[in-house]
């Protein structure tokens, strides 16, 4: 993971991460422990949080799990409903309010 992307996470103030981290993570490894860590303060299993890292990515992680943060109150099921926000982001819709977009697809691709 690049500093620029961490650098990035910073700047985009996630509130309920910053409130608990105050400092960035500046390696991988750093970034892992605390999503890691974090997710399971919000209800969050390693399987889960494993398969939304490759869905969306360091970055679009870090907001989707401050995203659900926000919202630990109203979800009587945190781990269903990031599952329900993984597939929807597979099939091309935006999560997290709009704040994690899928890249669009290029112009000549075809469904094989």
């Amino acid at each position: 993971m690049s500093r620029s992307i961490l650098h990035a996470n910073s700047q985009r103030c996630r509130k309920a991460l910053q409130y608990f981290y105050p400092k960035p993570p500046e390696r991988e490894r750093e970034a892992a422990r605390v999503l890691f860590e974090f997710s399971s303060f919000i209800g969050l299993g390693q399987q889960v949080v494993l398969k939304a890292l490759s869905t969306f990515g360091w970055e679009g992680l870090f907001i989707v799990v401050d995203y659900l943060a926000e919202r630990t109150e109203r979800l009587k099921h945190p781990e269903g409903y990031l599952s329900t926000m993984i597939r929807c982001f597979e099939r091309g819709e935006p999560v997290a309010g709009g704040s994690v977009q899928p890249l669009p697809l290029p112009r000549n691709h075809c469904a094989v």
